[in-house]
């Protein structure tokens, strides 16, 4: 009776693969001290959130993660401006709730908030495609600022960069236009 090696067989991304899949299955992988970081915020973030799942909107906790806690200061990163004034806002109610609800938030002290936008990277990989305003839902297209009228300092501006700064006489004359533009 012969006994047969199992040859464990891994499937290998073709070339066009996204780079985080062909480095991975090279046996690429995060340094183990990052990784135990990520895992350990990653934990943070779904304490906190279970804490909170009932008193904060649903928008805010789909942004929201722990990006660091040390000293007894928690930081927080969610997607907007009003997100993060929010929780600023609510931060000296959100401490005794949380310092009462969590073990590891037992010494919080203070809560910091900062922004950072979502950036989807498919886009990044994708030769062919363009930003597409789904990809960032939190900034305004210039379609919805078409019908606001320039103000007298901002028309002023642009007529001073217009004759003083371009040389370019096809941009010269677009600033012209555009200064002299009623709406």
């Amino acid at each position: 009776m012969t006994k047969h090696k199992m040859i464990h067989k891994r499937k290998t991304p073709n070339q066009l693969a996204p780079l985080t899949d062909r480095q991975a299955s090279a046996g690429a992988r995060l340094p183990q001290t990052l990784q135990d970081k990520i895992e350990t915020l990653s934990t943070y973030t779904n304490e906190f959130k279970e804490i909170l799942e009932d008193g904060l909107p649903q928008e805010i906790l789909a942004t929201l993660w722990v990006v660091n806690y040390t000293d007894n200061i928690l930081t927080l990163s969610v997607g907007s401006h009003t997100a993060a004034n929010h929780l600023q806002y609510l931060s000296s109610s959100l401490i005794p709730l949380i310092q009462s609800q969590s073990i590891t938030f037992q010494q919080l002290n203070s809560i910091n908030v900062i922004v950072t936008h979502t950036v989807t990277t498919k886009h990044l990989t994708d030769t062919n495609s363009t930003l597409l305003h789904s990809d960032f839902p939190h900034y305004k297209t210039t379609k919805n600022l078409s019908n606001k009228a320039l103000s007298a300092n901002a028309r002023k501006t642009i007529a001073h960069t217009a004759s003083h700064v371009t040389s370019d006489e096809k941009l010269k004359q677009a600033l012209i236009k555009l200064a002299n533009s009623d709406t």
